[in-house]
Formats: structure tokens, C-alpha cells, sequence
């Protein structure tokens, strides 16, 4: 998956994008600008927040904690309908046609 992708994806019904980084500490420091995906929920783990039949997309940073949480639930659990943009806002935020939504953690 990539950014256009996941911009053309994310609002679609029955989508939750989830922005795994932690609300304390996990702003965008590596990313070029700060904030994250429009309509991102933070989320700690993959299953705060979603229904069992509703897809996510997760991200972080670089991908490497999206990856883990991703890993745990598709590969582990079972559930197919979970996806890693693992670009992550790394890559989101190099384009700078693509909106970054800029809110207070949750």
C-alpha cells in the first residue's frame, strides 16, 4: 500500500486508519511535517476502537510499530482485514500535496 492508496482508501465505509504511535511521546520527529493521516484515530494497539467487521489501516512513524501491530493480529489472531501502510507519515508527509491533520492526542 502507499500514500495515494491509502488516500483514495481511508475514507471509505467500514475503514478505521489508526495512528499507533504513542500519545505521549510518539509525535512525528522523523517525519518532515508534523501531525498525521485526516481522520486517523490514535489507537495503542490495533483492536481500540474497531469492529471486528470493519477494515484498518495502521501506521506510525516509519512503519516498524504499525508492522508489530499488524503482524499480531493478521498473522497471529487470523483477522485478514487489517493492513500496514508501511510508509507510515514518513512517507505521507514527503508529499506535499497529501493533507496533514494536526489535533491533540485522545
Amino acid at each position: 500500500m502507499d500514500a495515494g492508496w491509502l488516500r483514495a482508501n481511508a475514507s471509505a465505509p467500514g475503514v478505521v486508519v489508526l495512528d499507533i504511535r504513542n500519545k505521549l511521546g510518539g509525535g512525528s520527529e522523523q517525519a518532515y511535517r508534523d501531525g498525521h493521516v485526516p481522520g486517523a484515530v490514535y489507537s495503542d494497539n490495533l483492536a481500540a476502537g474497531v469492529k471486528p467487521e470493519e477494515d484498518s489501516i495502521a501506521f506510525c512513524n516509519t512503519g516498524h510499530w504499525a508492522s508489530l501491530g499488524w503482524f499480531a493480529k493478521s498473522e497471529i489472531l487470523g483477522k485478514k482485514n487489517v493492513k500496514l501502510y508501511d510508509g507510515s507519515m514518513v512517507d505521507w508527509a514527503a508529499h506535499d500535496e497529501l493533507p496533514v491533520e494536526v489535533k491533540a492526542a485522545q
